[in-house]
């Protein structure tokens, strides 16, 4: 029986190198020949290329699913009747979008090996110390940020679908499992798919132009007959409140119903005498204990309990001496952090408007090279960017000293400023190009009538008001390029999670990690609460 497993374990292999697309006998690296470095076998990099090939399409694959149940979970208790179901969900939500996902990555990753070592000392066991495997962890690691994400899309799918959908299958007499499955959950898949193929593009990178004001409602010509009549009864009520003297409002309001009564020729209108008593407080109705109020106290509990080991850890392991000493690096890395966010902001933002303008125009050659620098930079990660700018420019170094910018590209700092800027410039143009686009026709159309140049009407007319549709996704566009800012200590800059990386490096102690993620945490959260606010500053004349 074993040779027989042997046998079809090596046709296996066989089949799986005849069909390999890459390095088999009609692979494309097959192809390419054995004098390039994509060749298959010992002459070239085809065989380690093609195997980092099918690592990432597995982890992909795999992520997939566990994100999607996850986050569908997490969506469902955001939008419970429940608060400490509702509770322990948002903590879930903000905890994993806010953290970097390569610190989440190394948090999984040493934090597991860590917790599962304790609990096992704890029972006794002294064998060899437990390792995780790694592809495992990132697996772990990927599916909680992509279902974090990935609940915020789902939630917002959820909220789309009109109450009545939910009214309409207990009407029928369906069980609440049986509306979500056969009425809820295929349009919650048709609402939610186009958000969800973006999160898969980079963990949801949060470009999605969501436009949160409502628009301008006007009334039906008999809502507005109704509300002028309305109005018109209050301003007679008020003048003879005012007028008549009368002690009493109820009084008056009594005279005034039984007269409009007589006057128009409604016979069947009362008014009443006398106020009626107060009535007592009806009965605080106790809610019955339900199984996601049961699961919302458990899972709250978790956090609470993750909460205080954390505490507890902190306290136990706190050192002076290492705080004196990588306290400051930490405080040094935050500055790097934030000047490297903040200056390519500023600087992709200048390059998105041409970017943005030449996205729009008509002419095909200008669009063409503005869809293909914005297609590359948004379908490429962060990271090859990066290594892109670093290690390939390096090609060029005579070129480049010889106009002069050597100096520029040698230093890994602004390698790292110079990736983010051409990165978020792609993200900032199509964010800008969507606004742009959003602003109504008419707005042009009434600027060219009264005279106004093109440039001036975009300048003073169209921009500004793009820009207040625009605020919400250039702060997820922040808030994203933070947490993708963590790469860059890859390139040896001592942001804030290459200090983090040098001081686990020298101490070996999880606490590193731990204050990291407080650090990123509370960047992102102030700064999401510093937008809510200059957007609801912003869009108050918009409110209704």
């Amino acid at each position: 029986m074993g040779g027989l497993f042997s046998a079809l374990g090596s046709f296996w292999s066989w089949i799986v190198h005849i069909f390999d697309p890459l390095c088999g006998p009609v692979g494309i690296f097959t192809w390419l020949g054995q004098s390039t470095i994509l060749a298959c076998g010992d002459t070239g990099w085809g065989d380690e290329i093609a195997l980092g090939l099918q690592v990432t399409v597995s982890v992909a694959i795999v992520t997939l699913p566990i994100g999607l149940a996850i986050g569908f979970l997490v969506a469902l208790g955001q939008q419970s009747e429940e608060k400490p179901l509702r509770l322990a969900a948002g903590i879930y939500t903000t905890i994993f979008r806010g953290l970097p996902e390569l610190l989440t990555l190394f948090i999984i990753y040493y934090g597991m090996q860590m917790l599962i070592q304790s609990l096992l000392t704890f029972v006794g066991y002294d064998g060899p110390p437990v390792e995780i495997n790694a592809f495992f962890a990132g697996v772990i690691a990927l599916s909680v940020v992509f279902s974090a994400y990935c609940s915020e899309v789902l939630l917002s799918a959820f909220r789309a679908i009109p109450k009545g959908q939910y009214e309409a299958g207990d009407a029928l007499g369906l069980h609440s499992g049986h509306t979500l499955r056969l009425i809820i959950l295929p349009q919650l898949v048709r609402i939610a798919l186009p958000g969800l193929t973006r999160s898969l593009d980079g963990a949801a990178e949060g470009h999605l132009l969501r436009l949160d004001h409502q628009p301008c409602r006007y009334p039906a010509p008999d809502e507005r007959r109704r509300a002028g009549d309305q109005g018109a009864l209050l301003f007679l009520w008020s003048g003879l409140l005012s007028l008549s003297g009368a002690r009493h409002p109820l009084l008056l309001s009594a005279r005034l119903c039984r007269a409009l009564g007589q006057a128009f020729g409604d016979p069947s209108m009362s008014y009443a005498e006398s106020l009626i008593p107060p009535q007592p407080a009806p009965r605080e109705v106790m809610k019955p204990m339900t199984p996601a109020r049961i699961a919302g106290y458990i899972l709250v509990a978790i956090w609470a309990v993750l909460a205080a080991l954390l505490v507890i850890s902190v306290i136990n392991g706190w050192d002076p001496e290492k705080f004196i000493r990588y306290g400051p690096r930490y405080l040094h890395g935050l500055g790097i952090t934030l000047s490297l966010v903040f200056i390519s902001v500023i600087c992709g933002a200048i390059l998105s408007l041409p970017l943005a303008v030449a996205r729009m125009s008509k002419s095909r050659v200008l669009n063409a090279l503005a869809y293909g620098y914005i297609y590359f930079f948004r379908g490429t990660p962060l990271l090859a960017q990066l290594f892109l700018v670093y290690y390939g420019l390096g090609i060029f170094r005579p070129q480049l000293e010889a106009v002069g910018i050597w100096w520029f590209f040698r230093d890994a700092w602004y390698c790292g400023l110079f990736a983010m800027t051409i990165n978020t410039a792609a993200y900032q143009a199509e964010i800008l190009r969507g606004a742009i686009e959003s602003v109504p026709h008419g707005q042009r159309e009434a600027a060219n009538a009264l005279g106004i140049h093109t440039f001036i009407a975009f300048r003073k007319i169209i921009l500004p008001q793009a820009l207040i549709v625009a605020l919400r996704p250039y702060g997820n566009e922040i808030i994203l390029l933070i947490k993708g800012s963590a790469v860059v200590a890859i390139i040896t800059v001592l942001d804030l999670m290459g200090e983090t990386r040098y001081a686990f490096s020298r101490t070996f102690d999880y606490q590193t990690y731990l204050w990291a993620a407080i650090f990123y945490l509370t960047i992102v959260e102030a700064l999401r609460h510093l937008w809510a606010w200059i957007e609801r500053r912003l869009t108050r004349h918009l409110k209704r």
